[in-house]
């Protein structure tokens, strides 16, 4: 794990960044490196890029997934260990963003965060927000700042082999840094789609999609066979993938959501 720590000329708000989290969405830790030197103007900005020997290698991770290891009780890992670094950066902040991109060439820049967290998730770029994912994802980065009171945004900047995904994970940095007054500048709330999370199919045998699933299409229909049993799914669909061994995360299913704007949490 590798930490940057940038401090302002004033008291402000303390934010953290992630990228690395999994090794092989790179976009995040190119963002960073090429925005360092970074000045801000007040406040406190934690640069933190995690699985570095997991980013060397350009796999998702080495023994353990690191976004399921916090906020919860699993065995010592190479990744735990890295988890158990990070907290204590985290505890520090109001507010994190975490820096990802996806396997699927298809798939735009979207925002994943809980209720308290919607309105600065509109500040950054994206077309849509999904909620609730943190009731399925425990362990993630975002569920732990949630879990904590304080803001936690995870952004999938596009997809992860693009030179796009990286200039979007660049201009997710500035724009949340003027959210919360770190650096100077004005943002514009966007009217995005807000959705739900509400299934996570894991599979018990082989799992291999009917087709090939773009992020948020739409379905009403036969998503896959598990084994020898027809999965089928209504909703949005992300995350979709085949999986060859059992207990594996193959598809997210989420629908509308209709938010209610709540006061925001440590913003």
């Amino acid at each position: 794990m590798k930490t940057f720590i940038i401090d302002g000329n004033r008291e402000g708000k303390t934010i953290a960044v992630v990228a690395g989290v999994h090794g092989n969405e790179k976009a995040g830790v190119e963002a960073i490196k090429s925005l360092l030197p970074f000045k801000i103007n007040q406040g406190r900005l934690i640069f933190v890029i995690a699985n570095e020997k997991a980013i060397e290698k350009n796999v998702r991770f080495i023994e353990t997934d690191l976004n399921r290891l916090f906020n919860c009780k699993t065995p010592e890992t190479m990744e735990k260990r890295i988890a158990n670094k990070m907290k204590p950066l985290l505890n520090q902040a109001d507010a994190m963003l975490d820096l990802h991109s996806s396997f699927s060439k298809d798939t735009f820049p979207f925002c994943i965060c809980e209720e308290n967290s919607v309105e600065v998730a509109k500040q950054l770029p994206g077309k849509i927000i999904l909620t609730g994912l943190t009731k399925f994802h425990k362990g993630s980065t975002d569920e732990y700042m949630y879990k904590h009171g304080k803001i936690g945004i995870c952004i999938e900047c596009g997809y992860l082999n693009s030179k796009k995904a990286r200039d979007i994970a660049k201009k997710a940095v500035r724009s949340f840094c003027i959210a919360f007054g770190i650096i100077k500048g004005r943002n514009r709330k966007k009217e995005q789609r807000i959705l739900k999370a509400t299934e996570l199919y894991k599979n018990k045998s082989t799992f291999k999609l009917k087709k090939s699933f773009k992020d948020f299409e739409k379905v009403n229909c036969l998503i896959g066979l598990d084994g020898k049993e027809k999965i089928k799914a209504k909703g949005y669909i992300l995350f979709a993938q085949s999986q060859k061994n059992p207990k594996k995360e193959c598809f997210v299913i989420a629908n509308e959501k209709i938010y209610k704007q709540k006061q925001q949490v440590g913003y």
